[in-house]
């Protein structure tokens, strides 16, 4: 009896929390959302996967596993927000992993899931998943070459021109691998994935230190593009000592020549710090390339974390602090995603917010847009989301450093003191690589993308538009040709005058389930002050004794409660 009582104990909160995850729509209960990975495609950023909060935190404390994909329209707005609708798309997931990333193909409009950790369930054995963005599914592909697992809060990046998918080090421990013993470490490898032939490889990173928890991002420089890693922290494989990186340490690897070097950067050079989020956008001449850095957490766990946005400009290789000025930002978080949108902004998505129970701008889903042009102009960080917003403008404080005007011309083209690079890796014309579609395009099955509600609005590709043309085109010709014999058969008949074959109409599609705009709560833009987190006033500052999300609060999804948010 004691052993039934004490099982009861258990099942029922696993029970409620099921109960309360199957209830819950991602859409319009939703609340925070943090750990999740990001890609855009098609006019589309992607949602997929880490963890969700719902609205009112104060009722679900919990932190449960986002089991949906969402994506959101960059050509629609939310009426009177500013802020690109969402929608669900209605399809069969992968496992729910969260600190993971997407490698997307954009020219065979898919991704392809990499890295993570199970957040709720025991780790299975590796697979890749890729999703099909015409046909709107999941799928489990069979790949070559070395052999990999799950690594959890890696660096990652795409060199879209080749599609070739890199990511560097990332952890593993007993939430990435079921057969996993001892404590967590951290790998020094960089996996590559060619999105062609579907086959991994393995190549050495900067040096045999474990790295995690930063950024990589490419930059179509040199001959066949860079990747620029900063950031996180890094182990001692020896005794498994772990660190935080310098952000004066700036990795630069040339796909090229398969090197790294090691560039020391100058200026405002920001605090230590992991789990931030990052984009690169560029002059019109590439005389700068200029990479926008937000957030992250202080991984000595000093601060709260930070809510600040830097600029690295290279090849100058100097740090600027562009917002805030004059203090450290009032709402501190990390573990969110960044994405450039034609170059010009920057959407930040979610983030874990530890110094308020507010909910992250509910009515527009978390969604925060960073004009990176405008920012000293407007004197506020968020802006209202424009899909047709003017072409990238360099900054006037990064004008001051390297010089030139808004549309390029900089004249500080070297790092400050020693060069650690070959002198001529900035100059070398980038050679576009030639690549062509894949995977045949097929029209989809899928009679809809989401739930009832509005059409998603979504764009096709040139290469699936061109298919489309010329399909059109040849019907055209052969339907023309069979009308003109079939007219003449007609007059020689005499037939009757009735329908000859069948018409044929296809049942309009069902739309997509567009994210409520009920009550909607405009987020603060433009010359206002800008409230991050929510409708109330006192959301802009911490409380004076705020309420945090303790690390012991468990995670639940379905019906495993799981572990702590630290991970």
């Amino acid at each position: 009896m004691r052993y039934h009582a004490k099982s009861l104990r258990t099942l029922v909160p696993v029970l409620l929390c099921h109960f309360v995850q199957c209830q819950k729509d991602p859409l319009n209960d939703f609340c925070r959302r943090f750990s999740h990975r990001t890609a855009v495609m098609n006019n589309k950023l992607y949602i997929d996967g880490g963890y969700v909060n719902w609205n009112p935190l104060s009722d679900n404390p919990e932190n449960y596993t986002n089991e949906w994909l969402i994506y959101s329209d960059l050509e629609t707005e939310l009426r009177d927000i500013g802020m690109p609708k969402q929608f669900i798309v209605d399809t069969k997931q992968p496992p729910s992993l969260a600190g993971g990333n997407l490698w997307v193909d954009e020219i065979n409009n898919m991704f392809y899931a990499f890295g993570g950790y199970f957040t709720s369930e025991t780790p299975k054995p590796f697979e890749t998943w890729v999703f099909d963005g015409v046909q709107n599914t999941w799928s489990n592909v069979t790949t070559q070459g070395d052999e990999v697992a799950y690594i959890a809060h890696g660096m990652s990046a795409v060199a879209p021109d080749a599609g070739i998918g890199y990511h560097l080090g990332g952890y593993q421990d007993e939430t990435t691998d079921s057969k996993w013993s001892g404590p967590r470490r951290y790998v020094s490898e960089m996996v590559t994935f060619d999105m062609v032939t579907r086959q991994y490889s393995s190549l050495p990173g900067p040096d045999t230190l474990g790295r995690g928890e930063g950024n990589m991002l490419f930059i179509p420089a040199s001959f066949a593009g860079l990747l620029i890693y900063f950031g996180g922290v890094s182990q001692d494989l020896q005794n498994n000592q772990v660190q935080h990186a310098s952000m004066e340490e700036i990795w630069i690897y040339d796909i090229d020549l398969k090197k790294w070097y090691m560039q020391k950067a100058t200026g405002d050079i920001p605090d230590n710090r992991s789990r931030f989020c990052s984009g690169i956008t560029w002059a019109d001449d590439k005389t700068s390339y200029n990479l926008y850095m937000y957030g992250g957490i202080d991984p000595d766990f000093q601060t709260p974390g930070f809510d600040d946005v830097y600029v690295l400009t290279m090849p100058a290789f100097v740090w600027i602090k562009m917002w805030p000025q004059a203090d450290p930002g009032l709402n501190p978080h990390h573990s969110l995603t960044c994405n450039i949108i034609n170059g010009t902004q920057m959407m930040v998505i979610g983030g874990y917010f530890p110094n308020t129970s507010v909910c992250d701008v509910p009515d527009v889903y978390g969604q925060h847009n960073v004009d990176l042009g405008m920012i000293e102009e407007s004197g506020v960080l968020w802006e209202k989301f424009n899909h047709s917003n003017p072409p990238y403008r360099v900054p006037p404080r990064v004008v001051e450093v390297v010089g030139g005007t808004e549309r390029g011309n900089a004249n500080v083209t070297s790092p400050e003191g020693n060069i650690t690079y070959d002198k001529y890796l900035f100059e070398k014309a980038y050679r576009v690589p030639q690549r062509y579609a894949t995977v045949p395009w097929q029209p989809s099955t899928n009679s809809s993308v989401g739930t009832a509600g509005q059409n998603s609005g979504s764009s096709l590709k040139s290469s699936t538009l061109v298919g489309a043309i010329i399909g059109s085109v040849v019907g055209g010709v052969i339907i023309g040709v069979a009308g003109y014999y079939l007219m003449a058969f007609l007059r020689r008949r005499r037939a009757k005058s009735t329908a000859v074959g069948h018409v044929i109409t296809a049942s309009p599609e069902e739309p997509p389930h567009e994210l409520g705009e009920d009550g909607a709560r405009a987020e603060k833009m433009g010359s206002e002050i800008c409230n991050e987190l929510g409708r109330e006033k006192d959301a802009q500052e911490l409380a004076a004794n705020p309420v945090e999300l303790p690390s012991e609060i468990p995670i639940v999804r379905m019906r495993t409660i799981t572990r702590e948010i630290r991970n």
